[in-house]
């Protein structure tokens, strides 16, 4: 696959999105977001678009990404003030937020978008903050084709999906599961509530994402909640977590036949950089792992030279999928 709207044509038949009262198609999807979408000011647009976990959210994503617009991703819940913020300074095209329907066309001029820029996100924690970080087309997909590639995804993969789409590690699971055609389940419910536990059964979902706040309370939950016959990957990512924890789940994940992967990232790196292979994690559950493909990591000192082996050194990110700044 070279691009997103290569891949949505051809798993246009397979199911894409599922809630717990519906299951939309890829090509039903698309349809579905073209149609909120609707007519745009300009032929490549910035949208600023308010997320949820939901279908019209997710399918309107899609349709930006099919199309060639540049999504601005928010949260829905984002306080108006912060957002008249950033309509102020970054002047989309489009406001919209599909759950709500609203859809607001801006009245100032459209600034003028970089030839190679996909994608818009705020850092981790900048929220509020005017800083956002600028994602190249290309090296979104190329990272979601790599992110793809090391968990060995497929068409039958259903991860179950909690985690903010605005927030670029939820939106790597969006777009590396999309990229291979499975099935994306939404939730709005947390680890921490029955009701997750219960659609991830009734989904059959084969994998959960979480940061460590998430496998610390799975982590209090127990092995017997974790006992779901489909569940086959968890991955972790969003900082560091405790390596005794990481140790725990890595024993778990081996003796049940599992997979947990913990992960490195940063938004500024449209998101991954490493990941920590599951044979690894019991043995160092305080490394990062290893570079994802196409990535490079270099640790060098204050004149930018290699530092030797063992030593401590800044460390130095290069492959398509780093920004091209804020």
């Amino acid at each position: 696959m070279t691009g997103f709207a290569d891949a949505f044509s051809a798993y246009a038949s397979r199911p894409c999105l599922r809630e717990p009262d519906s299951t939309l198609t890829y090509a039903e999807a698309l349809a579905l977001g073209r149609e909120i979408v609707g007519s745009l000011p300009r032929e490549r647009a910035l949208v600023m678009l308010r997320c949820s976990l939901t279908t019209p959210s997710v399918a309107v994503y899609m349709a930006l990404l099919a199309d060639g617009h540049v999504p601005l991703l928010l949260e829905a819940s984002l306080a108006d003030a912060l957002l008249d913020g950033l309509a102020e300074l970054y002047r989309p095209d489009v406001i919209l937020d599909p759950a709500s329907g609203e859809h607001s066309v801006s009245a100032t001029a459209p600034v003028a978008l970089h030839t190679d820029l996909g994608l818009l996100l705020t850092t981790s924690g900048s929220t509020g903050s005017p800083k956002l970080v600028r994602l190249n087309a290309s090296g979104v997909v190329a990272n979601a084709q790599a992110i793809a590639a090391y968990l060995g995804l497929s068409e039958s993969e259903r991860p179950l999906l909690h985690l903010p789409m605005s927030y670029s590690y939820g939106m790597s699971i969006i777009n590396s599961h999309l990229m291979v055609g499975a099935s994306i389940c939404l939730t709005q419910k947390s680890v921490m509530e029955p009701g997750y536990w219960e659609e991830l059964r009734s989904h059959e979902a084969t994998s959960i994402a979480g940061v460590p706040f998430h496998y610390m309370a799975i982590r209090r939950l127990g092995e017997k909640g974790l006992d779901i016959p489909s569940l086959k990957t968890l991955t972790q990512a969003g900082g560091r977590l405790d390596p005794k924890i990481i140790a725990f789940f890595a024993e778990w994940a081996g003796r049940t036949g599992r997979r947990f992967f913990v992960m490195y990232g940063q938004t500024e790196a449209g998101p991954r950089i490493a990941y920590l292979p599951p044979d690894k994690a019991a043995e160092t559950p305080d490394a990062i792992g290893v570079p994802i493909a196409g990535v490079t990591i270099d640790l060098v000192d204050d004149t930018g030279a290699p530092v030797a082996e063992g030593a401590q050194g800044a460390m130095v990110v290069r492959g398509p999928s780093v920004m091209l700044g804020y």
